[in-house]
């Protein structure tokens, strides 16, 4: 089974399926939970070195996501259906 990079940077090895689905679906809420705030705080940013540092969060965490999102697709999960 491939390695797959999930829930705050640790690489998960030799779990089943349930427990690699589990850390999925952890990873997906706790990253849009993150995004969102970003986006919050972006919002509410005053100068421009807040926008800026904002700004890099949030394409951070856009990317964690489309990668969470990528992984979800090649493992042919079909309860994320509904997710992607």
């Amino acid at each position: 089974m491939r390695d797959y990079y999930l829930n705050e940077g640790k690489i998960i090895k030799d779990k089943t399926e349930d427990e690699i689905k589990k850390e999925l679906i952890t990873s997906i809420n706790n990253v849009i939970l993150e995004l969102n705030t970003a986006h919050e705080n972006y919002d509410n940013a005053v100068g421009k070195e807040m926008i800026d540092y904002y700004s890099y969060q949030i394409k951070a965490f856009q990317s964690k996501y489309d990668y969470l999102i990528k992984t979800i697709k090649n493992m042919n999960i079909n309860q994320f259906k509904k997710i992607i």
